[in-house]
């Protein structure tokens, strides 16, 4: 399997103390879209430290973070109050995803 950036920038496993029900649903989005962290930050017109952050759950997304991530990729307002139900987040499970949605929509 090849790796994108995307797989290869998001190593880290281990969630912080702000985790979401939101969250698996971002990594899902940025693996569907093989979207960096750096792309994100990009698009959202915010430094990379802060979407760092807040994608592996040491910060909670703010109001305008959270609309902008509705908006642009559908993930619910209210999932950012709900509890994330995992501790750790698995990558290969999430590459394994994106190719598979890749290989579907070709």
């Amino acid at each position: 399997m090849v790796k994108t950036m995307a797989d290869i920038a998001r190593r880290r496993t281990v969630l912080g103390p702000q985790r979401s029900a939101a969250l698996p649903l971002l990594w899902e989005a940025l693996a569907r879209l093989g979207w960096s962290d750096a792309r994100l930050s990009s698009e959202m017109g915010t430094d990379t430290a802060q979407v760092s952050r807040l994608v592996y759950g040491d910060r909670p997304a703010n109001r305008r973070q959270a609309k902008w991530l509705f908006e642009v990729l559908s993930i619910p307002l209210g999932a950012w109050d709900e509890p994330c139900p995992v501790r750790r987040r698995d990558h290969q499970r999430a590459a394994d995803t994106a190719q598979i949605t890749r290989s579907a929509a070709a």
